[in-house]
């Protein structure tokens, strides 16, 4: 059995992104416990939105580039260093204008801050994160686009690691300034990335690379789906509470269990779909979709199933007042489970030059789930928002499923019965 797994680069490689990633979400839960109990449920809140905020503003930035320059290092006519270097250089273009987005946001938070007397610090503060966030997803994709994929997740759980560190010692010392705590997680992620983004900028140069091919769709795509992820919170922020926003964000961080074990996999078959694609004929490209969407299959629904387990006993770590949270991310997996079903959809859509569709998939999707959100959130709360959340997941995982059908002509599922809808 394990040399079976041995054998297979793709799940080895995959199991082992997956223990890396695994442990930075050990790491991330350890924080968010900690901060949870530790905390009032209002300052988790604040603190929740900030982070939302962050994560959203430093994948805006990116621009799309994990597509991109997977495709570009996939697609190469280079080898070794040259095709590294060109790949790096195109990731300088990405990352000199999504900095220069960065601190334009941050100046303008700053200053609306300085001139409005109620704003919330532990949100600004928290915005920040957005710098060391956007710096380690630019790395990340450069490294995941010339397949060091378990070296790009050792970069994310280096950030998470620092936000445990941070935490343990703010709870050692008895503190109980909250603002300097976001802050000194803030500065210690800054210099960490900046040490290893410095290095690699001595390898390659900082020299840049217009990127070929569409870059705005994949921004566009990139945008929907993180907004899709991240749109529940910013709905809450405006119709409810704090709370609410504390309890559905602990329900996030339980699918964010699930959702690892995807990106485990998704970015370890990036680029070679790209290049299975290009040079692989349909009936062995068919093979190796089939074989990568086994694998997506089998580790996720494992995930799914443990957590839906052992998720009412890790809810009850944050404190009894977070059980709901359980509840509202049993509602999320129904989507989960139709995003495990349906495939690499939107990776193999990318990967074939098709990024428009999977665009206009999200960009709807995301409009169901504001429009459905806002009303059920308002009859249902939480639980209604958990509601649209599942439903725009099962219906942009099922449109890609029927492009990739008629545009790729493959069954990107493990169900067989399919293959005779495919011309």
């Amino acid at each position: 059995m394990i040399k079976r797994i041995l054998n297979n680069h793709i799940l080895s490689k995959s199991l082992l992104t997956m223990f890396v990633q695994a442990l930075g979400q050990g790491c991330a839960f350890i924080t968010a416990i900690l901060l949870a109990r530790s905390i009032s449920m209002t300052d988790y809140g604040y603190y929740i939105f900030g982070i939302t905020l962050a994560t959203i503003l430093a994948v805006i930035a990116t621009m799309g580039a994990g597509g991109i320059l997977a495709r570009t290092w996939g697609r190469s006519d280079k080898q070794g260093f040259e095709r590294d270097q060109e790949t790096f250089e195109t990731h300088n273009w990405y990352f000199k204008r999504g900095f220069t987005i960065i601190i334009i946001t941050m100046a303008l938070a700053i200053l609306y801050g300085y001139f409005e007397d109620n704003f919330n610090y532990i949100e600004l503060y928290a915005l920040a994160f957005a710098i060391p966030f956007f710096m380690a997803n630019i790395l990340q994709s450069f490294f995941v686009a010339k397949r060091l994929v378990v070296f790009a997740n050792l970069i994310q759980l280096g950030l998470r690691i620092l936000m445990l560190i941070s935490i343990s010692a703010f709870l050692a010392l008895s503190l109980q300034n909250v603002t300097s705590l976001v802050a000194s997680m803030f500065i210690l992620m800054f210099f960490y990335i900046f040490i290893i983004w410095s290095k690699q900028i001595v390898k390659f140069n900082f020299k840049s690379l217009k990127p070929i091919g569409s870059n705005m769709s994949f921004a566009l795509m990139q945008w929907g789906l993180l907004l899709l992820s991240q749109v529940d919170i910013l709905i809450l922020k405006g119709i409810s509470s704090a709370q609410d926003i504390a309890i559905f964000g602990v329900a996030l961080q339980l699918s964010a269990l699930v959702a690892f074990v995807l990106n485990a996999v998704n970015s370890n078959v990036l680029s070679h779909i790209a290049d299975d694609y290009k040079n692989c004929p349909r009936e062995e490209f068919q093979k190796r979709v089939t074989s990568y969407t086994k694998i997506i299959f089998f580790l996720s629904l494992i995930a799914i199933i443990g957590l839906l387990i052992f998720g009412y006993p890790i809810t009850l770590l944050y404190g009894s007042k977070y059980i709901p949270s359980y509840y509202v991310f049993c509602i999320l997996m129904i989507g989960q489970l139709i995003n495990i079903l349906s495939g690499c959809v939107a990776t193999i859509l990318n990967m074939a030059g098709f990024e428009k569709n999977t665009c206009v998939a999200f960009y709807i999707a995301l409009t169901i789930n504001v429009i459905l959100g806002i009303i059920l959130t308002n009859f249902y709360g939480i639980y209604g928002l958990a509601i649209a959340s599942s439903i725009s997941m099962a219906y942009w995982n099922m449109h890609l499923l029927i492009e990739v059908m008629l545009k790729i002509k493959v069954n990107p599922t493990i169900i067989k019965g399919l293959n005779r809808f495919i011309k």
